[in-house]
């Protein structure tokens, strides 16, 4: 009953009770003050274990956001086509795992197939392909070939995995910064950070809805998408594609759509 036990949202050791319970010398009666300490390789979760739940984590982030019947307004790239602005066919991905920061790089081969280049290794990857989802909390994978079920529930940026008696949650760190909610704007639209204007999507006199991304902003290496809180149109535009700007620069004005 232990290894079908699933609890998301808060830190647990279960998979390591069923570990223990697993473990030959537990079965055995072979018990002693001692008995953690002596067996504690086999009590934690492999590596090999963690590093799977990770690269389907990191997937999962892709692979949901990709599903969706409409582009995420949190990000430049969630369309379906995962076309980006700014033209790069990998993306990057950083989580946290129990405090921990793990780095992933993903590249989608064709929908539902994914590229996973490894955190342990840049130079390898992990192919991984969704076969088939029961509902939205249970999934069927091909990892490199070998199939594993996996129990999900993402909430937000969580994400909760639960496959062979192990559960992980994971906390997606988003890098694209700058949505914008419409209380706190009055049409202008400032730079977050001091970078290169890398891609403008409006014109003069455009009228564009809410949710569309205006301008991307690239700085050290990390793009961040300027977007319209509200429906109106554009009156102003203060910069180039390719300009340098400080932190702060007003990009572009517009104007709300009355009523």
């Amino acid at each position: 009953a232990l290894n079908r036990t699933k609890l998301f949202g808060v830190e647990n050791n279960i998979y390591f009770l069923n570990n223990i319970i697993k473990n030959k010398n537990f079965s055995k009666k072979n018990i002693n003050t001692k008995f953690i300490d002596a067996n504690w390789k086999d009590l934690v979760a492999p590596l090999n274990i963690k590093e799977i739940f990770r690269c389907v984590a990191a997937s999962l982030y892709f692979h949901y956001r990709n599903q969706l019947e409409n582009k995420s307004i949190n990000s430049p790239w969630g369309i379906k086509t995962n076309w980006r602005h700014a033209g790069n066919d990998i993306e990057d991905i950083l989580f946290l795992d129990s405090n921990e920061e793990f780095h992933f790089k993903c590249q989608i081969i064709r929908n539902c197939s994914y590229k996973i280049f490894s955190n342990l290794n840049e130079n390898k990857f992990i192919k991984i392909k969704y076969l088939k989802s029961e509902n939205k909390e249970n999934i069927l994978i091909l990892y490199d070939l070998k199939k594993i079920k996996f129990h999900i529930l993402m909430n937000g940026n969580e994400i909760n995995l639960a496959s062979m008696g192990y559960n992980f949650q994971f906390i997606v760190k988003e890098k694209y910064s700058s949505f914008l909610l419409e209380d706190n704007t009055l049409g202008t639209f400032d730079a977050p950070v001091p970078g290169k204007v890398v891609k403008i999507f409006v014109k003069l006199n455009e009228r564009v809805e809410k949710g569309f991304v205006i301008a991307i902003i690239e700085a050290m290496k990390m793009e961040h998408s300027i977007i319209a809180p509200f429906e109106g149109k554009i009156v102003k535009i203060n910069v180039k594609e390719s300009q340098q700007v400080e932190e702060g620069f007003t990009l572009v004005e517009m104007d709300k759509k009355d009523g």
